[in-house]
């Protein structure tokens, strides 16, 4: 059961890692930037954890450290059987070898929210940092996170899906973000499923 809930709650910081090879070095840097961000985080190929990625990004997307970080993207990228969701780029910013975007988010448990993401210029654009949630509804996220556990073959015991629900709603908006985002959110996870079971 516990490894049932750290998948789901992590779904959505998997879309943020899983990977594919290419970029095209023809356009403007914005055009380099959406591609570059549509093919990391909806293709699936292990060779993009350091072909699209920085080291900093697969450590907080990854929640890992040095090759422990790549393993853990080169391993969810070959479990994966098809292309994640596609992603909608908008409101690229570029400042020389920086640039930021916004990134709409069309599946998973976070379907229909807007993160922010950095990105660096390393011979070619690498997604660096997942910053934050641009738009974020609690009140779409929290229902996609239960349904997780109350259906398919592993289906969660009702008391722990009702409590889990219950502990998700009292949650504020920065505390149910932290469930995705930054440092410790797989042990957020695994701390909320342990109190529920």
């Amino acid at each position: 059961m516990r490894k049932r809930f750290v998948v789901l709650v992590t779904m959505g910081m998997a879309v943020f890692g899983l990977t594919a090879c290419g970029s095209s070095d023809s356009g403007s840097d914005e055009e380099r930037i959406a591609e570059t961000i549509e093919t990391a985080l909806v293709k699936t190929d292990p060779d993009s954890c350091t072909g699209l990625m920085t080291q900093k990004y697969l450590e907080q997307t990854f929640q890992g450290s040095g090759e422990n970080a790549v393993e853990g993207c080169e391993q969810n990228a070959r479990a994966e059987e098809s292309d994640n969701p596609p992603v909608k780029v908008s409101n690229v910013k570029v400042e020389g070898g920086k640039a930021t975007a916004e990134v709409g988010l069309t599946g998973g448990e976070i379907a229909g929210q807007t993160t922010l993401v950095a990105l660096v210029d390393e011979g070619g654009w690498k997604l660096d940092e997942f910053v934050r949630f641009t738009e974020f509804d609690p009140k779409e996220v929290v229902p996609r996170m239960v349904e997780g556990f109350e259906g398919g073959e592993s289906a969660t015991d009702p008391k722990v899906v009702d409590c889990i629900h219950k502990a998700l709603n009292r949650m504020s908006r920065p505390q149910l973000e932290g469930m995705f985002l930054g440092e410790g959110a797989s042990q957020r996870s695994i701390e909320l499923y342990e109190d529920c079971g």
